[in-house]
């Protein structure tokens, strides 16, 4: 009897290691697991911007991620929720990230939503339930892959890709990097515009520094704010395209439904002015207009990118002095720099003074962007 208790003692306590050391086996693979570069598609993101691993999953900075995967990310204050827009869905997250409401139906998630440094993070396995991706992970090139549309690059081609570029780093780091401090210009371009109260107070600001700037105006925004798009053409500054309603679901459902959306804006321009620049900004970046299709429609547009991004609409509460951080940070060595704000942001009406100083200061020319404007992105 004695000894069988002994057994049976012996026999929990050789459970208990096998569990504890099954957990800290688990625990030492998870915290191995490495961040990884992030592709959409076909094209590799931002070094800096990689997933981040939370208890042994990947997760997504989905915040910082929208242009590029053509979806738009709101905090709401009045709810203290996110809304977040796609395709013909929408998505509401509260205080319970684990809980959230897609088209009016609730769905618990397997890996909650987390929000860090005021970036929305999502799961690796949500981007694919929730919304509808493709992903893969790429071992070769420590790469996670987000697909969002049909016509991809095989997985090879991406490996190529990459290797080819890493040995182009490689040959670079081997010359001396010089500072550039030949001529330097800076197009300061506005979206999501007329915003009446924040562009008027930027028209202001533009005035009073003797700045020319560039606007992407929104064609629904136009009717109650004709007096201030005159304005904008008077004092000499230039007037782009940036759709009618900036829906994704209307604008990108077919190139021509993105023809449409683009006339209808332009035809407001052009009777409230006489006449229409053909500049066109894409909503949510370029990851669509790629397609042939697209790129046929938008033949007799210029189209209008940006590479220094404020992240004034990326970024949850978001202040002045970091949206002025982000852009010195990324204008520096630039010989053109297309500065990407938001009318929508009061904090970049805040910034814009000690954006235009910073640039006249470190010898950059500030145009506006015309239909004759030869634009380079590096």
């Amino acid at each position: 009897m004695l000894i069988g208790e002994k057994m049976k003692k012996l026999l929990r306590i050789l459970i208990l290691a096998f569990i504890m050391v099954s957990s800290l086996c688990l625990l030492v693979q998870a915290s191995d697991k490495e961040e990884m570069n992030i592709i959409i598609n076909d094209g590799f993101v931002n070094n800096s911007i990689k997933t981040i691993v939370i208890n042994g999953t990947d997760y997504i900075p989905l915040s910082e991620l929208q242009d590029n995967l053509g979806i738009k990310v709101y905090y709401k204050e009045e709810d203290g929720g996110y809304h977040i827009y796609w395709w013909n869905n929408v998505l509401y997250m509260n205080k319970e990230n684990n809980v959230v409401i897609v088209n009016n139906e609730q769905k618990i998630l397997e890996n909650p939503m987390e929000i860090k440094d005021d970036v929305l993070l999502v799961s690796s396995d949500v981007l694919v339930s929730v919304f509808g991706f493709k992903t893969e992970i790429i071992d070769k090139v420590n790469s996670f892959r987000i697909i969002t549309i049909d016509d991809v690059k095989p997985t090879e081609d991406i490996i190529k890709m990459k290797e080819d570029k890493n040995k182009a780093q490689l040959a670079n780091s081997k010359t001396v990097t010089k500072t550039y401090n030949g001529p330097k210009v800076a197009y300061i371009t506005f979206d999501d515009g007329i915003v009446r109260k924040n562009t008027v107070k930027i028209l202001d600001i533009l005035k009073e520094k003797d700045v020319k700037a560039t606007f992407f105006i929104l064609g629904n925004t136009i009717g109650k704010n004709q007096d201030i798009l005159k304005r904008m053409k008077e004092e000499g500054h230039s007037i782009g395209n940036h759709s009618y309603s900036h829906r994704k679901e209307i604008i990108y459902e077919s190139s021509s439904a993105l023809l449409n959306e683009i006339q209808k804006t332009s035809n407001l321009i052009k009777e409230t002015l006489g006449d229409v620049m053909n500049l066109f900004r894409p909503p949510y970046g370029s990851s669509r207009i790629k397609e042939k299709s697209y790129q046929e429609a938008l033949k007799d547009y210029k189209i209008v990118l940006w590479n220094v991004d404020s992240r004034d609409s990326t970024v949850k509460n978001i202040k002045a002095e970091q949206i002025y951080n982000n852009v010195v940070e990324q204008v520096k060595n630039k010989k053109n720099a297309i500065i990407l704000f938001h009318e929508t942001n009061s904090e970049s009406v805040k910034a814009l003074p000690r954006v235009i100083d910073y640039l006249r200061e470190n010898g950059f020319e500030i145009k506006p962007i015309t239909e004759e404007t030869q634009i380079s992105y590096k």
